[in-house]
């Protein structure tokens, strides 16, 4: 048995020469693969058109996104295919670090969670992102991290419900009746 753990990196690859593929091999080959390279040597590291198996492709993606250790999505060129991979790993509930190109702005329903700013204009941002990954890496695999996305809040949230006790279910109410409000007042001004 392999002590070997898996990444799979998804997000816009495009076609040769494309500057979403140009785009995609900085992040592949100049801040994903040197840190695993360097701290996480256990790790085979794939993206969708490194992998080797003949075979159908989106099955081989669908599948990888299920079973591997950990995805890397790239959320730039709010490419949707990226997206769509992104929210099938947010439903198996396994860790996922996102990232996106600096100055890119964070689609609303990822907005609360943490992505990685990258740009490959400097050595130093390089760097940069490759120390943020680094650390993202080493709290995503440690074995007491829980996975947070919209999904798992979502379905976490319904659990509750069905099967809170009556004064737990007060609270929820009286909760949500302060986000509301607190959303209303921040958003649209304070609601009279």
């Amino acid at each position: 048995m392999s002590d070997k753990k898996a990444c799979f990196v998804i997000g816009p690859i495009g076609d040769d020469g494309s500057a979403e593929r140009i785009h995609a091999d900085w992040l592949y080959k100049g801040i994903v693969l040197p840190v695993f390279q360097r701290d996480f040597s256990y790790f085979e590291v794939e993206r969708a058109d490194t992998i080797p198996t003949p075979g159908m492709i989106s099955s081989q993606i669908i599948n990888r996104l299920h079973d591997v250790d950990l995805v890397i999505a790239d959320l730039s060129f709010h490419n949707a295919n990226a997206f769509y991979e992104m929210s099938i790993r947010h439903k198996v509930g396994k860790p996922i670090i996102h990232m996106i190109r600096k100055g890119e702005k964070i689609p609303f329903d990822v907005i609360p969670h943490r992505a990685i700013p990258f740009l490959t204009t400097h050595p130093d941002d390089l760097e940069r992102a490759q120390e943020r990954l680094s650390d993202s890496i080493r709290e995503a695999i440690k074995p007491e991290f829980e996975a947070d996305n919209p999904i798992t809040h979502a379905r976490g949230r319904l659990e509750l419900q069905e099967h809170a006790a009556p004064a737990i279910k007060v609270l929820m109410n009286q909760m949500e009746s302060m986000q509301s409000q607190s959303f209303w007042d921040g958003e649209f001004g304070k609601v009279e």
